[in-house]
């Protein structure tokens, strides 16, 4: 079949080759009057060369042939960018352009999609992801960070038109197990806490263990409200009883709590425009990649239970427990419990142990 004049042509190139056949197209003309064609790809069949040639003919549609040739090429690019490739454009435009680093849990998601690596990402479908996911030996933090990191991913790539279907809002995370829900670090994890204090992230996690408040609770404490000579805070949510409680400051904790008190700021703890932190914003830029650096399993609200945890072993009496972490009174004296007791809060806050 002969293809009309200005279609272009495919034709085999000799050899052993994965791709022989060439389609090419016209795209201007030389001074000799000889006409000057481009490669728009490499096929597996001649079949396929013809499909390029139809799908480039289709586009053209009153572009100028080298006009069109660059966006063609361009989309024909794209679609075979791989999972890895993605990554990196993504990453490039989010971070490192900018000078900033790809934050650990992201990398640390990244490491356990090696599957995915070498796949065209237009090819990837929803099976791809979830069989990643299934696969990961992590728990629930990991597989979620994995499923975040395959939004972006999808978001970045639907922006640049390589796909038009975002098959990562499809995936399902396994359902948290009670056990995995909440539970205390362990004097192992303790030590190692204590061994990364110079982190900021895991100061922001001792003042959480060693207060018991939960993390929404410590990214809304006012400057205002803590008093570091007698050190403690106002401040809680939730509950009646832990509604803006005394919070003691164990003597463990105080310096980081005094590296971060600034009588300028609103906030104890606030974002870079002094605003409130939110509280994904944390766990983003600081729980999470605490988290996957440490080898960690853990969720934020598990510096409180393992506050609880301590101060029940250190046998505090259960009425001070219940203060320190906001829990309801049982009785009329509980209700009463008053200012002139935080000596005793914070006494009683000096009892959990300290892994240094």
């Amino acid at each position: 079949m002969r293809l009309p004049n200005g279609y272009g042509t495919v034709y085999k190139l000799s050899g052993k080759r994965r791709r022989p056949y060439v389609a090419a197209v016209p795209v201007g003309f030389k001074e000799n009057g000889k006409v000057i064609q481009e490669v728009l790809d490499y096929y597996r069949t001649k079949q396929e060369g013809l499909a390029a040639l139809a799908q480039y003919n289709e586009r053209k549609k009153g572009i100028s042939a080298s006009a069109d040739f660059k966006e063609f090429k361009k989309v024909q690019r794209a679609k075979d960018y791989t999972f890895t490739q993605i990554y990196d454009f993504w990453t490039a435009q989010r971070y490192t352009d900018k000078g900033n680093k790809i934050p650990s849990c992201y990398s640390a998601a990244y490491a356990w999609c090696k599957s995915l690596y070498e796949i065209p990402f237009a090819d990837i479908r929803q099976m791809h992801l979830q069989k990643a996911i299934d696969s990961c030996a992590k728990g629930y933090a990991t597989k979620k960070n994995m499923k975040t990191l395959f939004n972006f991913l999808y978001k970045y790539a639907i922006g640049n038109d390589i796909v038009q279907t975002m098959y990562s809002s499809l995936i399902e995370l396994p359902p948290l197990k009670q056990s995995d829900i909440h539970k205390p670090f362990t004097d192992v994890e303790m030590r190692k806490l204590w061994a990364h204090s110079d982190s900021l992230a895991v100061q922001t996690i001792l003042i959480m263990v060693y207060t018991g408040m939960r993390p929404s609770e410590f990214l809304k404490i006012k400057t205002e409200n803590v008093n570091l000579k007698e050190q403690y805070m106002k401040g809680g949510l939730k509950t009646a009883a832990g509604f803006n409680r005394i919070i003691p400051i164990a003597d463990c904790i105080l310096p980081f709590v005094s590296k971060m008190y600034n009588p300028a700021l609103k906030f104890l703890f606030p974002d870079e425009s002094g605003r409130e932190l939110s509280y994904n914003n944390y766990c983003r830029i600081y729980f999470e990649p605490a988290m996957i650096k440490l080898d960690f399993e853990h969720l934020p609200h598990d510096g409180r239970h393992t506050c609880a945890s301590a101060l029940d072993r250190a046998e505090v009496n259960p009425v001070i427990i219940r203060r320190i972490l906001g829990h309801r009174g049982k009785d009329v004296t509980e209700k009463i419990y008053i200012h002139k007791y935080i000596p005793e809060l914070v006494e009683a806050a000096n009892k959990q142990p300290v892994f240094i």
